[in-house]
């Protein structure tokens, strides 16, 4: 089930990074930060930025990573993927006071709204994403095969 707040395009997910930034106190020198504040930071001011200019979007000078660093496709993806884990409890504890896009953007599973354009760059690459959020929407289905497993032991 895809969230109602996922992002559509390029230049939207730019929009939502940079909504980001409204809605949760962080600036970009944070990413040199310990904690969620970095990971928040880094996503928002560096990460999705990225993605987006890799799908076709136009971004600001100060946004996305420096020429002189390089990051491969999945490298970029692995790096969204964590930065949204590790600084998913600074987004619950802000959450009543975010766009509800906003919030999205931090969900479990199929409600995230990153999760989408992560599959279509992944697709549009030509690789297959293996990454934090990846593990996390296959969770409930491994626990639910390990239940239907041993129920079956137990002749159920």
């Amino acid at each position: 089930m895809a969230s109602e707040y996922a992002f559509g395009d390029a230049k939207s997910l730019l929009e939502g990074a940079r909504r980001s930034r409204l809605d949760m106190p962080h600036f970009k020198h944070d990413a040199a930060s310990p904690g969620e504040v970095a990971s928040l930071a880094r996503l928002s001011f560096v990460h999705l930025p990225e993605l987006a200019r890799r799908m076709g979007a136009n971004i600001g000078e100060e946004e996305g990573h420096p020429p002189s660093v390089i990051v491969k496709d999945d490298g970029l993806v692995r790096l969204i993927a964590a930065d949204v884990v590790a600084s998913r409890p600074m987004a619950q504890w802000l959450a009543s006071h975010v766009s509800p896009q906003t919030a999205a953007m931090f969900a479990k599973g199929g409600e995230n709204a990153i999760e989408g354009m992560l599959d279509r760059f992944a697709s549009e690459r030509g690789f297959v994403r293996n990454d934090a959020l990846t593990q996390e929407a296959a969770a409930p289905a491994r626990g639910a095969a390990i239940a239907a497993a041993r129920a079956a032991d137990r002749g159920m």
